[in-house]
């Protein structure tokens, strides 16, 4: 009778015990975040510079977008395998230069800071200029399309730019936001 009461006691000592480590394991399993383990990635890389020429033969334009990378930076953190990941997104300013028959008809530059009548300061915060683009030309104007967008997500501020030949002015003529 001794050895049937006992047997119970010891299997509850046993799995009671066993519990108290898996518990333990749990807690010292928790990964600990310091500036050592940390990984910052930066995109691009380096600060580089894209251009893009554009040729109109038959009304003699030449338009060119450049892409300029900066210094600043939007970041985004999150915890991956226990590590801590900080991804800077490089804004970037746009140039854009319009000349017919080698007379400059626009030269200017665009930061995300132009749009402050379009989009409010918190989205400046976490966006970039994302791209300018020749979107079509006819007889009367040349439109081009920009976007400013938070990385990595569809939120985004796309607006068109149409560049007029009459009285060589550009204007803002499309404004939308998409967030999601």
């Amino acid at each position: 009778m001794k050895t049937t009461f006992c047997l119970p006691i010891l299997l509850l000592a046993i799995l009671s015990c066993s519990k108290k480590q898996e518990e333990k394991i749990e807690v010292f399993n928790k990964p600990i975040i310091t500036s050592e383990n940390s990984t910052d990635r930066f995109f691009p890389k380096e600060k580089t510079v894209e251009k893009f020429d554009t040729l109109i033969v038959d009304k003699n334009i030449k338009i060119s977008i450049t892409k300029s990378y900066l210094d600043s930076f939007v970041t985004t953190e999150f915890e991956n395998e226990g590590k801590k990941q900080v991804d800077k997104y490089r804004d970037a300013g746009i140039s854009l230069k319009i000349k017919q028959d080698n007379k400059t008809l626009l030269d200017t530059l665009f930061r995300k800071e132009n749009f402050n009548n379009y989009i409010d300061n918190n989205f400046q915060k976490i966006a970039v200029f994302h791209g300018y683009w020749l979107n079509e030309i006819d007889n009367e104007k040349i439109q081009f399309f920009g976007t400013i967008a938070k990385p990595e997500t569809d939120w985004a501020f796309d607006f068109h730019h149409n560049f007029y030949f009459k009285d060589k002015s550009l204007k803002t003529e499309t404004i939308e936001e998409i967030e999601q």
